[in-house]
C-alpha cells in the first residue's frame, strides 16, 4: 500500500479512537476508499450509505466488500441506497440483496418527487457520529468526521427521507 494512504489511514484511525470532533478532507478516490473501510469496520450499531452509482471504482474494492459483510456477520444494521436503477458494482450488489434482511436493507432507483426528495450529495453515515459527506463526486473530495452527531442526525433524516420512510 501506498506509504501516503497508510499514514493517510493511520490518522483517520486515531480519529476514530478518540472519538475526534475535527473535521478532515478526503481528497481522492482512493482516500475515499480508506475512510468507507475504516468507518464500516469500526461500526457498532448502523451504517447508511446513500450514493449515486454504488460505484465499481469504490464499492468494487474487495477491502471494503469485506467490511460490509463483516459488520453484517456482526450484527451492524447495514442500509444502503443507490439512486441510479442499476447499481455499478452489480455483482456485490447481488449478493448483498441475497443476505437483505433486517440488518441489511437496499434501495435502489431512487425517484425524487414532492414527497421523497433525495440528497444531493452522497453519503456515509455510522453509529449516529461518524460520517463521511462528499462535496464533489467527480473528484472524491469529502468531508470527514469522526464524532458529530449534529450533521449525523441531519444525513439520517436525508436518508430516510430519499429511501421513502420519513422519520
Amino acid at each position: 500500500m501506498d506509504t501516503s494512504l497508510s499514514i493517510y489511514r493511520s490518522v483517520f484511525v486515531r480519529l476514530i479512537e478518540a472519538d475526534s470532533e475535527s473535521i478532515i478532507e478526503n481528497n481522492s478516490p482512493e482516500h475515499a476508499k480508506v475512510i468507507l473501510q475504516e468507518l464500516v469496520r469500526c461500526a457498532v450499531k448502523s451504517v447508511f450509505i446513500l450514493c449515486t452509482h454504488f460505484s465499481k471504482a469504490v464499492y468494487g474494492d474487495a477491502d471494503l466488500q469485506t467490511a460490509i459483510l463483516d459488520a453484517i456477520d456482526r450484527g451492524v444494521s447495514v442500509s444502503i441506497a443507490v439512486r441510479d436503477k442499476n447499481p455499478q458494482e452489480a455483482e456485490f450488489f447481488r449478493k448483498l440483496r441475497k443476505m437483505e434482511s433486517e440488518k441489511c436493507r437496499l434501495f435502489e432507483g431512487l425517484l425524487e418527487n414532492e414527497s421523497h426528495p433525495v440528497f444531493p450529495s452522497d453519503f456515509c453515515i455510522v453509529d449516529g457520529k461518524r460520517f463521511r459527506l462528499e462535496r464533489d463526486q467527480d473528484k472524491g473530495t469529502a468531508f470527514v468526521c469522526a464524532n458529530n452527531t449534529e450533521v449525523v442526525e441531519r444525513l439520517e433524516v436525508w436518508f430516510n427521507l430519499s429511501v421513502g420512510a420519513a422519520a
